[in-house]
């Protein structure tokens, strides 16, 4: 009886040993994945700063921030009624920053993409 309740307990822990050895490979599995994807997700998007003219108030910055965020494949838009600027992060394609540009005229303010600092545009 001794011996039956012994194997009882070792195939017992043997069992919860390899549930919790291959549950742990699935995770880490599944952890990889998530990884690889928001490591795909982060190189596509991208960020472009506008050049807004027309803006003289905070209005103007709602309107400007509203047409630029209505956008599909914009993720956030920041507008500075200061630097006549709007900064935007998008999908990383280039027919979205196009789009986000023409939203901004559309609203009535003249926008055009200012060239990034290593004299590249985007």
């Amino acid at each position: 009886m001794k011996n039956k309740n012994l194997m009882s307990l070792y195939t017992g822990i043997f069992v919860l040993l390899f549930l919790g050895i291959s549950g742990n490979m699935q995770g880490q599995q599944a952890q990889k994945q998530h990884e690889k994807a928001t490591q795909t997700h982060k190189a596509s998007i991208k960020v472009s700063t506008l050049s807004v003219n027309g803006m003289y108030c905070s209005a103007c910055v709602d309107k400007v921030q509203k047409a630029a965020t209505n956008v599909k494949g914009v993720k956030k838009v920041d507008v500075s009624l200061k630097e006549n600027q709007a900064e935007v992060e998008y999908n990383g394609d280039e027919m979205v920053l196009k789009n986000i540009v023409k939203a901004i005229q559309d609203a009535g303010y003249g926008a055009k993409v200012m060239p990034k600092s290593g004299a590249e545009s985007s």
